[in-house]
């Protein structure tokens, strides 16, 4: 089967999951150039020798911080208040936006009170794409979500067909930090994963293994989709078993390899699994 049929499956389907009942953070990004709260100024700043825009976050006239990844236009670089952690204090979050035409986006969110500390920075994870605010366990302390990038390219994929699978942060109280805990909820990220299953056990139906060419990457793509849902869901048993049974190429040992090598090194996955 040649690979526009497998395109075909895709081109209806985001690769990005838009989480269910999530809050978008630009009604709360300010339009102006300052934000003034509980005595700290957050002010964008234009860095003329390296031609980028950034955050600054100051106390009585001192620079206590700067955010800064390099980008190179003013409305780039967001910031505003959010209660993510309850109660009336509200949470500095601070946006840079890269340009690129599929990616990326970097967060940080500020706890400013007793005193300002970064409770999340998304450069410490493989991840991209928007943050989005939503209280899974509705106990008024917000989760998050953001894409997860670490097979963004793998191997023979390009990536438009790279699976970007979603991850939960959680904040912790005691490390006081945002932390990945999609393995606590399995249910929200996993919604609608029978549809997906249904699509690969549809394709291999119709497919021909001994002429199949997977130089697209086409195939591998829609097998991860559900593997890696179920692996970053904290559901790995389940993963596995879905990939021995369903995949069908002849590269099946190989690629179980590269894959199980590459979670090995996602700091996302290891926190997930306790590593």
């Amino acid at each position: 089967m040649k690979s526009s049929i497998f395109l075909a499956f895709f081109l209806s389907e985001l690769f990005v999951i838009t989480p269910l009942c999530a809050q978008t953070l630009d009604q709360i990004f300010t339009k102006e150039e300052k934000l003034l709260y509980v005595g700290y100024e957050v002010t964008k700043c234009y860095d003329s020798q390296d031609d980028v825009w950034f955050a600054t976050l100051k106390k009585e006239g001192e620079v206590l911080a700067t955010f800064k990844r390099g980008y190179n236009k003013k409305e780039w670089t967001n910031f505003g208040l959010f209660p993510l952690l309850g109660g009336k204090v509200k949470q500095l979050v601070i946006e840079q936006f890269s340009g690129g035409a599929h990616c990326c986006w970097s967060y940080w969110i500020l706890n400013l009170l007793p005193h300002h500390e970064v409770v999340y920075d998304s450069q410490e994870y493989p991840v991209g794409y928007e943050l989005h605010p939503v209280d899974l366990d509705k106990d008024g302390v917000f989760e998050f979500t953001q894409g997860i990038l670490t097979f963004d390219y793998f191997d023979r994929l390009s990536h438009a067909v790279s699976p970007i699978p979603t991850v939960v942060f959680k904040y912790e109280e005691k490390k006081n930090k945002y932390v990945p805990a999609s393995h606590i909820f399995p249910e929200y990220l996993l919604h609608g994963i029978e549809e997906d299953i249904q699509k690969v056990k549809e394709l291999n139906e119709k497919t021909d293994f001994a002429t199949y060419d997977d130089s697209s990457g086409d195939y591998l793509s829609i097998l991860l989709q559900v593997v890696l849902r179920y692996i970053y869901a904290g559901k790995e048993k389940e993963a596995w078993l879905f990939y021995d049974k369903e995949y069908h190429l002849f590269d099946k040992e190989e690629m179980k390899s590269k894959i199980r090598r590459k979670l090995k090194h996602c700091l996302v996955y290891q926190q997930i699994y306790g590593g």
